[in-house]
């Protein structure tokens, strides 16, 4: 279901407005919600590279370095809004991304549930020769 495979970005622009209306610090939720769409978009258009690839390791370097990326792109956001802002708009930061992330791993534990991890998997050995 594709809708589901956004729906934790979705849900937290959905969200954001009334989090502010309701009195949350504006600063921390607005920083919290776009570095969590910004990593959302940086792992999708990795994926996309990735899965285009026919090397296996390439794929790998790219998962592996767009994952400590959008790490830290996280962390600095949250620390940005705590230092830069006030301790209030940090833990804002902190609770929104906490909340997208914990809607994201459910949504993936979910969807790989469902499928088979070797249905049409491409396989790149050593010598480059490739196999499904």
């Amino acid at each position: 279901m594709p809708v589901l495979r956004f729906l934790d970005a979705v849900l937290v622009l959905l969200t954001l407005p009334v989090a502010l209306l309701l009195g949350a610090p504006a600063g921390g939720c607005l920083i919290g919600a776009g570095v969590w769409v910004a990593q959302r978009g940086i792992a999708e258009a990795v994926v996309r590279k990735a899965q285009a690839s026919d090397d296996v390791r390439t794929a790998v370097k790219l998962n592996v370095g767009a994952l400590l990326v959008r790490a830290w792109l996280v962390t600095l956001g949250v620390i940005a809004a705590g230092v830069g802002i006030g301790d209030d708009h940090g833990a804002a930061a902190a609770l929104t991304v906490l909340a997208a992330f914990t809607v994201y791993l459910v949504l993936s534990l979910l969807s790989r549930a469902g499928s088979d991890p070797a249905a049409g998997a491409k396989h790149t050995h050593p010598g480059g020769s490739a196999h499904s």
